[in-house]
């Protein structure tokens, strides 16, 4: 058995873990499982290792590795049936027999255990383990025995024979030659007689004649026409004399042979030494998630395929590259047809790759292909590599792109539990919150954060992110620090990259004051990068943050024509057409439209927003119906279906929905459970509940959510009036004031300024009772 490996350090653990999960078909199952295997975490080395099996159904040596986790268990049936497997593959495999044989004598099966003890030991005659083991149970070697010579043969080699029924050897006599054992240390069979190695030597027979047809094909190959190996028609001294030549001649092709299987044997081991090498670090490389690490990542694929040009991990790896590379990053078409190639060659060696798996999904979805890339992956998911993390985040990554952020966020949060250090899904989710918009900040900055402090302090698009909920939260010169920071990068930061972060300076420049530079900067973004839907996207945000609604319109629009796919840039538009008079028809018209192309729960449900902004209610409860339909849990639907049911004063099925939405929101998002409860307070205000009821369901959202902007303002109110009897200044100025800094550009904005200044006035005093006079 191999030595037990040294405990490993928690950070080496998670890289092991993480690797593992990136791609299961990989080597990182074997240092895993045999960490966990010394940590004795049993049920998780199982699992790893089975993995290794079924992703490397040829390699003995991962079955040994299972026998010894099962044996480790006291399973040792279990373990002889792995290695049985094992051995079917490779009857000579040196480890597999030694523990085979082991595990029989221990369970009872002598015959069959020395058996395999003598093949491992055949295989390999200088192997330690199997030496040790023989010495164990007494398998020894006896000394050589003088043969005689034959004249032109070859010198004869000891010959391992049984040895005698031992006698003990007195403690004076000799010691032992360094070819025997000695007997004292051999355990001795039922009859008294140590077992042996190989049955006891004979006389041997002559060898048979070779047949003719063999002496034929002999005599072809080496050319030794003139020495007939059936060794008719030959003078004795001429064969002599030839013999010994094709004798010499032998001997030297079969040393020149060995001497260039040696050289072969030990180009391809430094050769798969490299390539293990350059996989790790193009392995390493993809996981920083940066432009700058994808090129090199890509590099270093390519030696390996120049080493190999069937390396699976090879032609996966640079699909994967030179898929993000042309999807996400905007480089040339030259990409995609390099991706598409590298696929083929996965396919033709009838093998499966995360990251291949990866690869064909990104291609199919900015290609286009919206739903059958995400169709394509969830089915992928449903076989061997369903629990892996990539795949999990890449799937996550498409919904989102989709529109669909209930889906995203369960995807890309399960996949973040499997690999909480990887940069790519922890920025993505927190993406997915930013997306969210007001209510959600919170948790998309614990993300960013998490990021550029834990992980990838120079993670670019972890930068842009950032910058843009500093933007949207009115923090335009700490947003400028984070733009300005990729602006330097240089080729740190992809064209595309830094086209947004153009855009992004220019939205800063704007918030300052200097709209003119802004606008340069803008258009400086969009020479660089015409064809990026993103940079109008950005340009249409700033714009309606301002209060240019016609020219966020027209840029919405722009990002359509360009990615009529992209459920942001509609959601964005119909808020731009609700915010003009007048403009619910219009975003009616643009979401209709959306749910043609897309089709999905949150399409429906804005769809169901803007008929409400339009004052059709009955056609908002359809819509608000249908996206509940449409998805196991929508929390969110349900809010607003109730907020029509509460317009309608349909207050029974009002609070019925609510209830659902509740229970539905407990353990998600904290923005839903909140928006839930406000909801209830209004509807329980609305239809004359006792105080009581409706501070208990405003202070229930503001445990769920504290920066509940509704929650806040109510609460606020409440303690600012005098005459209540919940009447707080202290906590009331509190309320008022963290609603004005986090709403204020909120509907109450106004009202809850003006309380705030009546609480700063002194109270009137109080005036005295009157005095009645009696009359006399």
């Amino acid at each position: 058995m191999p030595p037990p490996a040294q405990p490993l350090s928690p950070a080496e653990l998670a890289a092991l873990e993480h690797a593992f999960a990136s791609d299961s078909g990989s080597e990182a199952y074997r240092p895993l499982a045999e960490a966990y295997l010394g940590m004795k975490r049993f049920m998780e080395a199982m699992v790893v290792c089975k993995r290794g099996v079924k992703g490397h159904p040829g390699d003995v040596s991962a079955r040994v590795l299972l026998a010894r986790i099962y044996a480790a268990q006291g399973k040792n049936k279990k373990a002889v049936e792995e290695l049985a497997a094992g051995l079917a593959l490779d009857p000579k495999h040196v480890a597999a027999n030694r523990m085979l044989g082991l595990l029989q004598l221990e369970l009872g099966e002598k015959e069959p255990g020395l058996a395999a003890i003598r093949r491992a030991h055949e295989a390999a005659p200088a192997d330690p383990e199997t030496l040790e083991a023989m010495r164990k149970w007494g398998l020894l070697l006896a000394p050589a025995q003088p043969t005689a010579k034959a004249i032109g043969t070859a010198p004869s080699t000891p010959t391992p024979i049984a040895s005698a029924t031992p006698t003990r050897t007195p403690a004076s006599s000799a010691p032992p030659t360094s070819a025997t054992v000695p007997a004292t240390e051999a355990a001795l069979d039922g009859d008294g007689t140590p077992p042996v190695l190989y049955p006891p030597a004979s006389a041997s027979p002559p060898p048979p004649a070779r047949n003719a047809a063999y002496a034929e094909a002999l005599a072809d190959r080496y050319a030794t026409r003139e020495f007939p190996l059936n060794g008719k028609g030959v003078a004795p001294a001429k064969r002599s004399r030839t013999r010994l030549f094709v004798t010499v001649g032998l001997g030297l092709a079969l040393v020149l042979a060995l001497g260039g299987y040696g050289i072969v044997s030990s180009m391809r081991k430094a050769r798969e030494v490299e390539i293990d090498r350059l996989l790790k670090e193009a392995r390493e490389l993809l996981e920083k998630d940066s432009y700058a690490s994808y090129k090199e990542a890509g590099k270093r694929c390519e030696a390996i395929l120049a080493r190999d040009p069937d390396s699976i991990g090879g032609h996966a790896y640079l699909a994967y590259v030179d898929a993000i590379r042309w999807g996400e990053h905007g480089e040339s078409e030259g990409l995609r047809d390099e991706a598409k190639k590298h696929l083929d060659a996965v396919a033709k060696l009838k093998r499966q790759h995360s990251h291949a798996i990866a690869a064909a999904a990104y291609l199919r979805f900015y290609g286009g292909d919206v739903k059958g890339a995400i169709a394509e992956l969830n089915r992928a998911m449903a076989g061997p590599e369903g629990a892996s993390s990539l795949l999990r985040g890449v799937l996550g990554v498409l919904q989102m792109q989709a529109g669909d952020l209930d889906a995203a966020r369960e995807a890309l949060g399960i996949a973040r539990q499997s690999a909480p250090g990887d940069v790519r899904i922890t920025q993505m989710l927190a993406e997915q919150w930013r997306r969210r918009g007001q209510g959600f900040e919170v948790q998309a900055n614990a993300l960013y954060d998490t990021v550029l402090t834990r992980l990838a302090p120079d993670h670019v698009p972890s930068l842009l992110g950032k910058a843009q909920l500093l933007l949207d939260a009115g923090k335009p010169d700490e947003a400028g620090k984070r733009i300005e920071k990729v602006l330097g990068m240089g080729q740190g930061a992809s064209p595309r990259q830094a086209a947004v972060a153009l855009a992004l300076h220019g939205s800063v420049l704007h918030a300052q004051g200097k709209a003119e530079k802004g606008d340069e900067e803008e258009k400086q973004a969009l020479a660089n990068d015409a064809g990026n839907p993103e940079i109008y996207d950005l340009i249409g945000r700033r714009k309606a943050r301002g209060g240019d609604v016609t020219g966020a319109v027209e840029s919405f629009q722009k990002a359509l024509e360009l990615d009529p796919g992209r459920l942001l840039f509609y959601v964005n538009l119909a808020n731009a057409y609700l915010a003009r008079p007048n403009g619910a028809k219009q975003a009616v018209a643009a979401l209709e439209k959306a749910s043609d192309r897309v089709g999905t729960a949150r399409v429906t449900k804005l769809l169901g927003d803007a008929y409400r902004a339009d004052g059709d209610l009955d056609r908002a409860a359809r819509a608000y119906e249908k996206a509940i339909g449409m998805e196991k849990t929508y929390p969110e639907a349900r809010v607003a279906l109730a907020h029509v049911l509460r317009e309608k004063k349909d207050y029974g099925r009002a609070l019925e929905e609510l209830d659902r939405a509740i229970k539905e929101s407990t353990g998600t998002a904290a923005g839903s459970a909140a928006s839930a409860w406000v909801e209830l307070g209004e509807t329980e205000e609305a239809r004359g509940s006792a105080p009581d009821a409706v501070e208990r369901a405003y202070t229930n959202a503001l445990k769920a959510e504290p920066t509940s902007c509704p929650a806040l303002f109510w609460l606020g109110r409440s303690r600012s009036d005098r005459s209540g009897r919940v009447y707080n200044p202290p906590l009331a100025t509190q309320m008022l004031s963290d609603y004005l800094r986090l709403c204020p550009k909120a509907p109450r904005a106004g009202d809850a300024q003006r309380m705030l200044a009546a609480l700063q006035q002194p109270p009137a005093p109080a005036r005295a009772p009157a005095q009645r006079h009696r009359r006399r």
